[in-house]
């Protein structure tokens, strides 16, 4: 993984000299796994996933378990961007059932849409995990390669990003316990970045320590997005009923990655439902994870769980 990390940091992509002509590769990769026991339930105790839910995997493992598939794919031509540097903006996970942790899967991963934004561009990686030929969970990705347009700089095999963000419901997610299904302050320490990292092999030098995520442009280490997301989800999907009795069910969970986490820090989780008039018969749970202080809100991750 080292080494693969090594590649990853150095590769540098043949750019098009004409912006129209930017694609993502046609290329998937596949890998067989069985899911190490011991590698599943440090996961499960960093991200406080309780075995008590269920003995299935988090819902977000299987972005732990491509990692390596997906840094592979970003560290050869044809591939357009730098892995380094690279924002992870939003993922959306739709499973339908959860993996057993003892489980043996086949991997999948491969590249989706490529889409514009003022900021550079966004590009999916979409991961699909089976068992017996049966897809399980599909997770998708969608990242950020930050660069400056010219006037008019557009590509023809580009979608517009904002013309394909996913609308989060209308919900009552103020930072305060009153009238919340789940409200729950969580304390992200300042080796936290390193512990997700040491089980998830995401040695991003953002995320470790203060002097490293400086070269990077950032003031201190920051959390990683998906560890954020994993706490927030294993917490709502065992405190909010209706979630807990689902967890062997079908379900959706999409999320933003709004601002990053700076390490050490305090924040709070809070989640209410919402109708969603997308699925009939169906109620959608928001979920936001902010902090207050000083008489400002700041927003890290918005999502959405909706049963199916």
């Amino acid at each position: 993984m080292l080494s693969l990390l090594a590649k990853s940091a150095l590769y540098r992509p043949d750019l098009p000299n004409d912006s129209g002509a930017l694609t993502l590769p046609k290329m998937e990769t596949r890998q067989f796994i069985k899911i190490n026991a011991q590698h599943c339930e440090r996961y499960n105790r960093l991200c406080q996933w309780q075995s008590g839910i269920a003995s299935v995997i988090h819902p977000n493992y299987i972005q732990v378990l491509s990692l390596p598939m997906q840094l592979s794919m970003m560290s050869q031509q044809p591939f357009p961007f730098k892995p380094l540097g690279l924002v992870h903006i939003s993922n959306h996970i739709e499973v339908i059932a959860l993996c057993e942790q003892q489980s043996k899967l086949t991997l999948e991963t491969s590249f989706g849409r490529l889409m514009w934004h003022k900021k550079g561009w966004v590009f999916e990686v979409i991961t699909r995990a089976y068992e017996n030929e049966k897809l399980m969970i599909e997770s998708t990705s969608s990242y950020l390669a930050r660069t400056k347009h010219s006037t008019n700089d557009y590509c023809d095999n580009a979608l517009d990003y904002n013309a394909t963000k996913t609308k989060l419901a209308n919900a009552d997610l103020s930072l305060e316990p009153n009238y919340k299904l789940l409200y729950q302050p969580f304390e992200f320490p300042a080796n936290v970045g390193r512990q997700y990292a040491s089980v998830s092999k995401d040695y991003n030098p953002i995320h470790l320590f203060a002097a490293t995520a400086n070269l990077l442009g950032f003031k201190k280490a920051i959390a990683h997005g998906m560890y954020s997301k994993a706490l927030s989800v294993s917490h709502l999907l065992k405190r909010i009923p209706m979630l807990r009795h689902h967890v062997l069910g079908r379900f959706n969970i999409y999320t933003e990655f709004m601002q990053p986490i700076y390490l050490p820090s305090k924040n709070t989780l809070v989640a209410n439902s919402v109708n969603n008039a997308q699925y009939e018969d169906s109620r959608c749970f928001s979920f936001r994870l902010a902090s207050f202080k000083s008489g400002k809100t700041r927003d890290f991750l918005r999502g959405e769980i909706t049963p199916r």
